[in-house]
C-alpha cells in the first residue's frame, strides 16, 4: 500500500480547491486519521505555502438553494 506522508496529503487536499484555509485542510487531515497534524506541518514555509494553495484554489461551492437567492443580472 502507498500512503502518502500528511505533508503530501497537505499539499494535495490544498490544491483541490476545497479547503479555504489551513485551519479547515488541518481538521480535514486529523478526520482522515493522521496524528499529529500540528506538528507535521508546523514549518513556517510549509505553512505559507500551504495557506496560499488553500487560497489560490479554493472554490466555493454554491448550493442550489443559495443560487436561487442571487439576483439575476
Amino acid at each position: 500500500m502507498d500512503r502518502k506522508t500528511t505533508i503530501e496529503r497537505a499539499y494535495e487536499l490544498a490544491r483541490s480547491g476545497a479547503y479555504p484555509d489551513l485551519y479547515v485542510l488541518e481538521r480535514a487531515l486529523k478526520q482522515e486519521g493522521r496524528s499529529d497534524v500540528r506538528a507535521q506541518i508546523s514549518g513556517r514555509q510549509i505553512r505559507k505555502a500551504l495557506m496560499q494553495l488553500c487560497r489560490s484554489s479554493f472554490t466555493p461551492k454554491t448550493s442550489e438553494a443559495e443560487a436561487l437567492d442571487q439576483p439575476s443580472l
